[in-house]
């Protein structure tokens, strides 16, 4: 069974707090956190449906976006990110919670996080949802991703997006405009 990282749980965070890696990552031996090598012990795992696993641990010390993937021998998961948010700090120098929409750049980068890392799956079912928010959301999803949607095939069309965000049109939300 290959090592894989459905979720990182939160995708932001600070020093010291509680983060999970949820997938098919049993067998784990290590998990490489941006240039640090965590190792088994430094992680509580559990395993909650048959060939699911989540491993639980304390942030480490780091900063910025670090990527994230499991190991176990030579095998390796896919890559994951973690965007490291830093708490301000009160006049006294005591580091206080960061408000959660106070226009602070580092709450919209934790969100542009979370969507670049969201599973493409997860976009596919919210952009084909029969709710119109759910919908919006989804087709939000994919353009901050980059991402032109799949073909009338199914067929996956990413290989068409190039470095950047594809223009599409604001009416029909076609993306040959």
């Amino acid at each position: 069974m290959s090592l894989r990282i459905k979720r990182i749980d939160p995708c932001s965070g600070s020093l010291h707090q509680y983060v999970t890696l949820t997938g098919t990552l049993l067998g784990t031996r290590h998990i490489l956190w941006g240039d640090r090598v965590l190792e088994e012990g430094e992680w509580k795992g559990e395993v909650f449906a048959p060939g699911d696993v989540t491993l639980t641990f304390t942030i480490p010390q780091g900063s910025g976006t670090v990527s994230v993937v499991a190991i176990d021998g030579e095998e390796r998961s896919n890559t994951v990110h973690f965007t490291y948010i830093r708490p301000p700090v009160q006049p006294d120098g005591a580091e206080t919670p960061a408000p959660l929409l106070d226009g602070e750049p580092s709450v919209f980068d934790e969100l542009v996080s979370c969507v670049r890392g969201a599973p493409r799956e997860l976009v596919d079912r919210l952009e084909e949802s029969d709710d119109a928010r759910m919908a919006r959301l989804g087709r939000a999803m994919r353009s901050v991703r980059g991402q032109l949607p799949p073909g009338p095939d199914g067929s996956d069309r990413s290989s068409l997006t190039g470095d950047g965000p594809t223009v599409i049109d604001p009416v029909t939300h076609d993306p040959a405009w």
